[in-house]
């Protein structure tokens, strides 16, 4: 088995920018040694975490330096035959790893363009100026030294040519996925406490969206969208239940028919309990594409109703068939108010979505990885 040695911001949270690494690396230990070097200890199943990438920063150099020279260390003991890096400050890493050794495969993993969002945020000022300016320089290193840039969708792909001027046989595009070993549909009765939440299941239209308050900005951006469509559609359906999953802060003003869950230990049974998935990411909030939670609603075969940012990167589901696409806060609110009315709709689209769970999955995309590493690095 070969070596590798994968660099990523895998915490003991293991959402958000931990989730890719971390189901990449857990089904990648079929093909390889995977030893990940994170923010957490512990070896698990064939990987071996190794706590070594604690609050680094491109504020702190000095820290920088001396996370290069213990992974230079590491890559000789451990005889690392391929280099995967994780999101842009680790993969900035990873170039000075590759100039101290030039022989290694050096892929970077961009699971976004950094500057693209930069240029989306709200944010003005000289600041945020400085800041994009920096943060495109040191996007365009990193994808000019890697071997291979493996990035999440098409739009991220044209993306980083257009800035960058980076080949186009240099990209190559593995999507996100799901665990569908423990996210997928329930057919058997449910036990929840929905009661405890003012919920009674006969009688409400469930609308499920699992949005931690974590200090993402597009999350901010979508719960604000979400607060905007639950008062429009208050008084016109008061049938309608928006469910939020996730821990984080509670804004203090919003409509009594959205419910803030907090954190949930049975993640896939509130899914299962929903009539509908939504997703509510404007177009301002953009990511790089093929948001995870849309894996987790395929996998439950849940209908889906969802903005076309929201959708970005899903260029194989089709709307009207796969979701419903709504932009605005008339549209998302009148698609809801008769969305019972399309049952023989609903039903059709949740078996094509259940199919598609088989497509959307962390083993199936480390399958495409491996490839990728034996087609070009030869392994």
């Amino acid at each position: 088995m070969k070596n590798i040695l994968i660099l990523s911001k895998i915490s003991s949270k293991k959402y958000g920018d931990s989730t890719r690494p971390y189901y990449l690396g857990q089904y990648l230990s079929s093909y390889y040694k995977i030893i990940q070097a994170c923010k957490i200890n512990k070896v698990e199943k064939r990987v071996n975490y190794i706590d070594m990438l604690q609050n680094l920063s491109f504020s702190n150099p000095l820290k920088l330096l001396k996370v290069i020279n213990l992974l230079n260390n590491k890559i000789k003991e451990e005889d690392i035959e391929i280099l995967y890096t994780h999101q842009l400050l680790l993969s900035f890493i990873g170039v000075f790893i590759k100039k101290k050794n030039p022989n290694l495969p050096f892929i970077s993993d961009f699971h976004t363009s950094a500057y693209y969002e930069l240029l989306n945020e709200p944010k003005k000022g000289l600041k945020q100026q400085l800041k994009r300016v920096f943060i495109r320089l040191i996007e365009k290193h990193v994808a000019r030294k890697s071997d291979i840039i493996i990035t999440v969708s098409t739009e991220t792909k044209k993306l980083l040519m257009d800035y960058y001027l980076v080949s186009e046989e240099k990209i190559k595009i593995v999507k996100n996925g799901t665990n569908i070993t423990s996210v997928y549909q329930i057919k058997e009765a449910i036990d929840l406490n929905l009661e405890s939440y003012g919920i009674k299941k006969a009688e409400h239209v469930l609308c499920v969206f699992p949005n931690p308050r974590d200090g993402f900005i597009s999350n901010d951006l979508a719960l604000d969208f979400l607060i905007e469509i639950a008062k429009n559609i208050e008084n016109r359906n008061p049938k309608i239940r928006f469910l939020v999953l996730g821990g984080g802060l509670i804004p203090n003003n919003y409509p009594k028919n959205l419910i803030f869950t907090g954190y949930v230990n049975d993640y896939n049974k509130w899914l299962n309990i929903a009539d509908v998935c939504i997703a509510t990411y404007p177009l301002k909030a953009v990511c790089g594409g093929v948001r995870n939670k849309i894996c987790d609603y395929l996998a439950v075969g849940k209908p889906i109703i969802a903005t076309s940012e929201s959708m970005r990167g899903f260029d194989d589901l089709k709307k009207g068939e796969h979701y419903y696409e709504c932009n605005t806060v008339a549209s998302f609110s009148e698609t809801l108010c008769h969305f019972q009315e399309n049952e023989v709709k609903n039903n059709a689209m949740k078996k094509s979505n259940l199919e598609k769970r088989f497509v959307y999955n962390w083993e199936k995309r480390a399958e495409e990885l491996h490839l990728i590493f034996r087609k070009t690095i030869h392994v």
